[in-house]
């Protein structure tokens, strides 16, 4: 157990919690708003004979018209919150590293019974 990281982490995490105090992971909250931003165009058209007389300007609309947006509803805000130890040299967060941390311990187990110590 003690030469694998994961393992070894979750050992010392596990002694601090019983023998020191109990274990609080860091929270990380992320705020994600997503909204919609409407463009258009118009197009004119001028057409100048040799002359020098313009013809009448023609004029082609938008096709989607402008829309002011003053709120935000509700579905387009995205919270999340990922909790995180500030000790870990990884980027996964406590869930993530927790169920690594199952897949190493399956695998000794496996090892283990393998091996006949178990």
């Amino acid at each position: 157990m003690g030469n694998n990281v994961i393992l070894k982490f979750f050992r010392d995490k596990r002694n601090l919690n019983i023998h020191t105090s109990p274990i609080k992971p860091s929270a990380h909250y992320t705020d994600t708003i997503t909204d919609q931003i409407f463009l258009s165009d118009s197009l004119e058209v001028v057409l100048i004979k040799k002359d020098g007389a313009k013809v009448p300007q023609e004029f082609i609309k938008p096709e989607i018209p402008y829309e002011e947006k003053t709120t935000i509803p509700k579905s387009d805000l995205v919270q999340e919150v990922k909790y995180v130890f500030q000790d870990w040299n990884g980027n996964e967060d406590v869930l993530s590293l927790s169920e690594r941390y199952l897949q190493e311990i399956e695998r000794l187990l496996n090892e283990g019974c393998e091996k006949g110590f178990i």
